[in-house]
């Protein structure tokens, strides 16, 4: 069980880094499509503002309707009032009392719309700023990476002439070497050749020289009768 247990840590700490290197291999192109979720997201802000600031202006607009409905009921209940109806004026202050229980109700939604338009206001502002201070440094991250790359690339063929330079300067190395084994040689040939040549005149200097047959000696061998065999002493 321990070795199994080894095993799989072993496992999920490979997928890991596997996983963390792809990450890292396409940090860029994450970090992009995060920045375009987060502007199309704070484009979805800014319509739902727009739709909230439409709905607060029809919010505004029924308010000055029930505004004039109002004075409109107030100035009935006034007249009702003048002609000595106080059962009417009383039915049309019925009426302007819904009136205002509307206009309350509608005060009530619009300053909710101003509270959200604020809100919304503040948060795509801020998103907007971090959005586009985002952006910036992306694309200071992407002048490096590409700066990076072109360094590396740069070491790379240098470091690859570098090795072609080491491999011909081996060559050059080696043929100079037997180059100079070669004219060892040749000297070696030629000393032994002289040491050669000196043996023989030290030899001649001494007396010492090939033996070969003189003419006394030619008619003394044919008065014997014994020819002599060619290459015999």
């Amino acid at each position: 069980m321990g070795f199994l247990s080894k095993l799989l840590t072993a496992l999920r700490g490979a997928t890991n880094e596997a996983g963390q290197k792809a990450v890292d291999a396409n940090a860029m192109r994450i970090l992009d499509q995060e920045l375009r979720d987060a502007e199309v997201s704070n484009g979805k802000a800014k319509d739902q503002l727009a739709s909230i600031m439409a709905k607060k202006k029809l919010a505004e607009q029924k308010l000055d309707g029930l505004q004039a409905d109002y004075e409109r009921r107030m100035g009935q209940v006034r007249a009702a009032l003048d002609k000595g109806d106080e059962d009417l004026a009383r039915d049309v202050a019925n009426a302007v009392k819904q009136i205002e229980e509307q206009g309350q109700t509608e005060q009530e939604v619009i300053a909710t719309y101003d509270r959200t338009i604020e809100d919304l206001r503040g948060a795509i502002r801020d998103n907007d700023r971090t959005i586009e201070q985002l952006r910036r440094e992306v694309d200071t991250v992407k002048a490096n990476e590409a700066l990076v790359k072109a360094q590396s690339a740069a070491s790379v063929s240098h470091g690859g002439a570098n090795s072609s330079l080491g491999n011909a300067a081996d060559s050059l190395q080696r043929i100079k070497q037997r180059q100079a084994e070669t004219r060892a040689k040749i000297e070696a040939s030629r000393d032994l050749a002289q040491q050669g040549g000196d043996l023989d005149e030290r030899l001649a200097k001494a007396g010492i020289t090939d033996q070969s047959s003189s003419t006394d000696d030619i008619l003394a061998l044919a008065k014997s009768g014994e020819p002599k065999k060619l290459g015999s002493s």
